[in-house]
């Protein structure tokens, strides 16, 4: 699938950054919805970091793996 889609629990301005395990930022984006959808169709396979800020200060981090 060429798509991620990431659902969150409410409606919060969101800031979210795709980087490399490096650390540069390959995308980003900015979301007020409770779901996103990426394409990641044009990265290369191998393993990102997904960095998600939102309006609180809140951030998580998670890994994920484009075949």
């Amino acid at each position: 699938n060429d798509i991620l889609n990431i659902k969150f629990p409410n409606d919060l301005e969101r800031s979210i950054m795709l980087c490399d395990l490096d650390g540069k930022l390959i995308s980003q984006y900015q979301t007020g919805s409770n779901h996103i959808e990426i394409n990641v169709r044009e990265l290369s396979s191998g393993m990102y970091i997904l960095n998600i800020t939102d309006d609180n200060g809140s951030t998580i981090s998670r890994k994920i793996v484009v075949h």
